[in-house]
């Protein structure tokens, strides 16, 4: 039998095959590279900014003038001056330390955005502005840009937002649903009411439905119109209801006083007074829910409206106030055009 070979260490490293050459480049169970796990981390951050910015999370500084405050109708007449005094010391103090809401607009250069919520907080900003001019802090605004689905969104937001932060009187809750109807922005008073205030009761709805006769029979006519409380409100509305809003214009018009009590007392004093009882005039005093038969914007920003009811038609200006010499005017040329007759 044949004896088989033996090996030294030296012949068996020998006859075994040479390793291939291997690349000079990282082994591949190797970890990824820094600069890699940074991109991706870099991507991902970047991803989720589009993302808190598509849903109106980020804080934008936002050029003042670039914002126009008059693109929704706010539910808020005026702020008391001690109360924008009060702000004002506030932002000057600490900054804005609450963003304002807008949306983007395609209104005329230079409004690029619509204010949807924070009018007392831009009002306060826009006035340091101009006490300060050349200070950087006051020519931008924090604001969260948001994306209504459309203009109810942006009104909803904007009511819900004071809803939390102000005390908002029910004229100003009517009023709102009321020019928010007048823009074509809801079908009808009830329809805007129940949309803005759907969070408010059945109870308080209804109250705010019985402002609106009150803001449109007396809102050109009352000084402090944000002073007229639910009792005295709800009273005012069942006396235009029984056909007295004429007799309560009056009263205004002719009263004197020099504040907000005073106002109310003359108020107080015509709904006391003894009246006739006479059955009123078929549609005196209802609201009219539906959109006016004819609508006018004139150059100054006022709107003239043509509403019916029945038999009973009214002509309605709004968004500037209108003085007696001014209505007594008005009236003289209704009387002319009246008497030439329909030139159809």
């Amino acid at each position: 039998m044949a004896r088989r070979k033996r090996l030294d260490p030296a012949e068996l490293a020998a006859s075994r095959p040479a390793p291939e050459p291997k690349s000079m480049g990282m082994p591949e169970a190797a970890a990824p590279p820094i600069a890699r796990v940074a991109g991706e981390s870099a991507g991902g951050g970047a991803r989720a900014l589009a993302m808190a910015d598509e849903a109106g999370r980020l804080i934008h500084a936002i050029p003042l003038i670039s914002i126009n405050m008059s693109h929704l109708t706010r539910d808020r007449i005026k702020s008391t001056d001690e109360g924008m005094q009060s702000l004002r010391a506030s932002i000057m103090a600490h900054g804005q330390r609450m963003p304002v809401e807008v949306m983007q607009s395609d209104a005329q250069p230079p409004y690029h955005f619509g204010l949807i919520s924070g009018y007392r907080r831009m009002q306060a900003v826009m006035e340091l502005a101009a006490e300060h001019p050349g200070d950087t802090r006051f020519t931008t605004i924090k604001a969260f840009i948001r994306q209504p689905d459309d203009l109810r969104g942006a009104y909803v937001a904007m009511v819900e937002e004071n809803e939390i932060r102000e005390d908002v009187s029910h004229f100003e809750r009517a009023r709102v649903a009321l020019m928010a109807t007048q823009a074509e922005v809801f079908e009808s008073v009830e329809e805007a009411v129940n949309a803005l205030y759907a969070t408010g009761s059945k109870a308080r709805r209804s109250k705010i439905r019985s402002f609106v006769s009150v803001v449109q029979e007396l809102g050109s006519t009352l000084t402090y119109p944000q002073s007229v409380n639910e009792r005295l409100g709800l009273r005012l509305a069942e006396a235009i209801r029984a056909g007295q809003g004429a007799r309560l214009v009056q009263a205004l018009t002719e009263g004197s006083f020099d504040d907000a009590a005073g106002q109310n007392a003359v108020l107080e004093a015509a709904l006391n007074a003894k009246v006739s009882h006479a059955k009123p005039a078929k549609g005196a005093g209802k609201v009219s829910h539906a959109k006016p038969l004819f609508e006018h914007r004139l150059p100054n920003g006022a709107t003239v409206a043509l509403h019916r009811t029945g038999d009973v038609s009214r002509l309605e200006f709004s968004g500037h106030e209108l003085t007696p010499h001014q209505a007594q005017m008005l009236a003289g040329a209704l009387e002319v055009m009246l008497e030439a007759g329909d030139p159809k």
